[in-house]
């Protein structure tokens, strides 16, 4: 990452079938728009506490869905 993108920082990778969540529907099931859109998820340290209407796009990023403290963009 410093190498391409001028600086590390910590990076989670791992399958979402370990998502916290794992037992609600699949986020990006016919969410994104995009079928080749990469995937994120986001995780923060606690419930934003208030609903925002989603989704919310800006510069052909899209958050899609928050669930509990993780969010899921594409």
């Amino acid at each position: 990452m410093k190498k391409h993108l001028g600086q590390p920082f910590l990076t989670i990778v791992r399958p979402v079938r370990c998502s916290a969540k794992s037992s609600l529907p699949d986020p990006y099931r016919a969410r994104s728009g995009c079928p080749g859109a990469k995937r994120v998820v986001t995780f923060v340290r606690g419930d934003p506490g208030k609903k925002i209407e989603l989704p919310i796009e800006l510069d052909g990023a899209r958050i899609l869905c928050v669930q509990g403290t993780e969010v899921f963009s594409a």
